[in-house]
């Protein structure tokens, strides 16, 4: 199996699961379509993004959910907010003397001689 991230059968799988999505839409006649919905249990959304929309994707502190629906497209996005809320979480239970926000020294070495 290939270490790579896209491999060719990692595109072929991800453009059956658009190609699904946008069949079931366009199976529908014209006025029902929603262009948004879900697909082999993954949000699928068509419509045209705002701005603000896909702000919100990304940040959106309203939300408990890490993974939030994509603006446009298939699958998930990565709350930030919400990874941000997690991380001072863990950072306020670990003890202060384990951890300095004093800059590190950096010491350079000194060539060979």
């Amino acid at each position: 199996m290939s270490s790579k991230l896209l491999d060719g059968s990692s595109i072929r799988r991800a453009g059956a699961v658009v190609a699904t999505a946008l069949a079931k839409e366009l199976r529908q006649p014209s006025k029902a379509r929603t262009w948004t919905g879900r697909i082999f249990g993954l949000p699928y959304d068509f419509r045209r993004p705002t701005p603000e929309k896909i702000a919100r994707e990304f940040w959106d502190p309203d939300s408990d959910a890490f993974f939030t629906p994509h603006a446009f497209g298939v699958g998930y996005g990565l709350n930030l907010a919400r990874v941000a809320v997690g991380y001072a979480v863990v950072v306020d239970r670990v003890p202060a003397t384990t951890y300095s926000c004093r800059p590190l020294s950096i010491r350079r070495r000194r060539p060979a001689q």
